[in-house]
């Protein structure tokens, strides 16, 4: 059944089975919830005989209750009611029961079918609850006004599971339970927490797999959730995700060719803050770049984001970087601070191309087991909708790299220098001034660190490194003045 049509609907699934001899199956239904009406003729069903449930329009939100009607219509006859005849059953008694007498009530919010049986032919009745607050028994699409909490595990089901749409003002909490998937859409001020994401969704690839998704809302938080799959958070304004775990599977798990392009996505939006999370990669460290079984691509991916910060996480296990920007012809603005980013099989922090950042921080990150600190490279690449490079004032200071690596033979297996910012020479018009460059502990077993164009970058001292570049490694300031700090 469709889960994310609008509005809240209750739909008669027709089976019709049909005894040897075959015929035409017709269906009928819908009536008020308590006084259904239909024929008052009654007799046998016979084998050509096609049933249908009436009586259930009304049931939308929890606590309400409906007296289905069964009426048996043979081929070229009269329909009769055969209720009376009928045994009935609840696919799920924690959404809506039915009693022996074809009384329907609703109990929590989610999904049921309501079967009847006479004569060996069945009918069946999809009961839908979507609307209110209360517990969630099953999946759904949920519009009600919350809140909204699980009592239980919900059963893992084929494909996506929980859809929450214009949503205001309201929690789910999950109570520590597991559900397949959560999918908000247009929600406002909308708190999520307390849920075990634990749905892998098996044969897709990209953010097809994703089973945790925001997108199109406002001051959502989302806060203690743990996330076996990976994550997008798209056209988030005023959004926060902290203290929560996001893990891709290492192995066991074949997405049918391709890679998850990151564990967890921000893409638009405004003002999203991503502090004190767990993003694990499920990289495994191989050698060989299959893109099978390999985990994903980056932790944190982001592009065309404004005021987004990230803060105090611990990243780990990604095959190519910790914390990647992706190209784009508006300069990002962002602030990275105090991460902990291991084992990354090209760099902690940037992207093979990155096109503009301004007025951005990059301060008191960790790196370790990981090729090098910093990688952002605008050279020889070129995108369609981009027109210049831009990176200006940004800070960089107070990180560390520890027990640098060689990449892996994929990516040329060589030692990388500790930082690597490459904006000049380009194809495309630059802007590079005034980066400040103070106070990174970068150790000695890194080639020295490379920053082109040199006058657009300040040493402010204090860099701990290796020798050769255009910085003045061991404590004293160079004489790279491109800036005006």
């Amino acid at each position: 059944m469709t889960l994310d049509r609008v509005g809240i609907v209750t739909r008669v699934i027709l089976l019709g089975l049909l005894a040897a001899g075959g015929g035409v199956v017709s269906a009928c239904g819908g009536s008020s919830p308590s006084t259904p009406t239909g024929p008052t003729t009654t007799g046998p069903v016979t084998p050509a005989a096609a049933l249908a449930i009436a009586g259930g329009a009304n049931l939308q939100s929890p606590g309400t209750s409906a007296q289905l009607l069964v009426t048996a219509t043979p081929v070229g006859g009269t329909a009769a009611d055969v209720t009376a005849r009928a045994t009935w059953l609840s696919s799920n008694p924690a959404v809506a029961t039915v009693t022996a007498g074809g009384l329907v009530t609703t109990v929590a919010l989610g999904e049921a079918t309501i079967t009847a049986t006479v004569d060996r032919q069945t009918a069946n009745l999809a009961v839908e609850v979507q609307s209110g607050s209360g517990p969630i028994a099953s999946c759904g699409t949920f519009r009600g006004p919350g809140p909204f909490t699980l009592t239980g595990d919900i059963p893992q089901t084929a494909g996506l599971c929980a859809y929450f749409s214009g949503l205001a003002d309201t929690v789910l909490d999950c109570q520590g339970h597991d559900i397949r998937s959560i999918n908000v859409l247009s929600a406002r001020n909308f708190t999520i927490r307390n849920c075990r994401v634990h749905g892998m969704i098996p044969n897709l690839v990209g953010e097809a797999l994703q089973n945790f998704r925001l997108q199109s809302g406002t001051g959502i938080l989302v806060e203690g959730i743990d996330v076996l799959g990976a994550a997008t958070i798209r056209n988030c304004d005023d959004c926060t995700i902290r203290g929560s775990t996001f893990v891709y599977p290492q192995a066991g798990f074949t997405p049918g060719g391709g890679f998850v392009s990151g564990e967890l996505v921000v893409t638009d939006g405004r003002n999203v803050t991503l502090t004190g999370n767990t993003v694990d990669g499920g990289w495994d460290g191989g050698t060989g770049a299959t893109y099978q079984r390999q985990g994903c691509d980056d932790g944190i991916l982001f592009h065309r984001t404004t005021g987004l910060r990230i803060e105090d996480n611990l990243i780990v296990n990604a095959f190519d970087a910790g914390i990647e920007p992706s190209a784009g012809d508006a300069p990002l603005t962002v602030v990275i601070r105090h991460n902990t980013i291991r084992r990354m099989g090209f760099t902690g922090i940037g992207a093979y191309y990155e096109w503009g950042f301004r007025d951005s921080v990059i301060a008191g990150n960790t790196v370790t087991d990981t090729p090098n600190l910093m990688h952002l490279d605008a050279t020889g690449a070129s995108i369609a909708d981009v027109t210049a490079i831009t990176f200006e004032n940004n800070v960089i200071e107070n990180n560390v790299l520890r027990s640098p690596v060689p990449r892996p033979p994929f990516y040329g297996g060589a030692m990388a220098p500790a930082i690597l910012i490459r904006y000049a020479p380009s194809s495309l018009p630059y802007a590079v001034s005034n980066n400040l460059v103070r106070g990174n502990d970068l150790g000695l077993n890194s080639p020295a660190p490379v920053l082109e164009p040199a006058a657009g970058f300040i040493d402010g001292g204090g860099n701990s490194c290796a020798t050769g570049g255009v910085l003045a490694c061991g404590g004293a300031a160079a004489g790279v003045t491109g800036g005006r700090r």
